[in-house]
């Protein structure tokens, strides 16, 4: 089984839970490889047209599943995800495709339409449906049930760190991940360090994980705020304080 980087990603713990017969083997394609994203509606029907060898119906290439595949002669890995909220594919191609690849895929999705986005508008359209990122919302200072993907955790069986993780689950979140619209027109409130605090009760209820603006009414919006779901919080940024409702 091979595991791949995806640019970007990070460093990669090479050793850490690898069973010693070499059944899995872990490698950085962070120089070799780029990743291109089709999302939309129409994903599918693009990609049957742009590489016909592999079944893409719901059945055969279901969510978080991979596929060696062949954008006509460019080889990619395909995997089932979306952080967009729409139907999609990552395409992870090796460089010296990519023009290949990108251009076959480009040509069929004209008749679709097809537009190019960026990754400022992927990041908008992830924290309207309430999607974490690394390095921003998912960190090591907290921990899955703080994060609100404790469905993704199974209790059940063993894992690295298990133990710590019950501990932490018995005494109950020190904070809570939630969503947030910035109640501004100005401009979207940086993320890290930024104080959120209830005028209420006159106390500082979190901080603020991630924010960007949100394309569609061109109003900001937050994902992260680690404090009391259901209130209204005031984001303090040096000359100015935006309200922002939970």
């Amino acid at each position: 089984m091979d595991v791949m980087n995806r640019p970007s990603s990070g460093r990669i713990r090479r050793s850490a839970g690898l069973p010693d017969d070499g059944s899995i083997h872990i490698e950085s394609l962070t120089n070799t490889h780029t990743t291109l994203v089709i999302a939309g509606p129409n994903s599918r029907d693009v990609l049957r047209q742009a590489a016909p060898r592999t079944d893409w119906s719901q059945e055969a290439f279901p969510w978080l599943s991979v596929r060696r595949i062949l954008v006509r002669n460019a080889q990619a890995v395909a995997l089932s995800v979306s952080f967009s909220g729409e139907l999609a594919w990552e395409l992870h191609i090796p460089n010296e495709q990519l023009r290949l690849g990108y251009s076959i895929l480009w040509s069929v999705g004209e008749q679709f339409g097809m537009k190019p986005f960026s990754l400022r508008a992927t990041e908008s359209m992830r924290i309207e449906k309430g999607y974490r990122d690394r390095k921003a919302d998912l960190i090591t200072e907290f921990n899955p049930f703080e994060s609100a993907l404790d469905r993704f955790v199974n209790l059940d069986k063993d894992f690295v760190g298990k133990t710590a993780l019950m501990t932490m689950v018995d005494r109950g979140p020190r904070r809570k991940i939630v969503s947030m619209e910035i109640m501004s027109d100005v401009a979207p409130a940086v993320f890290c360090d930024v104080c959120l605090y209830d005028p209420e009760n006159d106390q500082v209820r979190g901080g603020l994980a991630f924010s960007n603006t949100k394309d569609i009414r061109s109003r900001p919006v937050s994902d992260g705020g680690k404090g009391r779901y259901g209130c209204s919080l005031t984001c303090r940024r040096p000359g100015r304080n935006i309200r922002l409702c939970v």
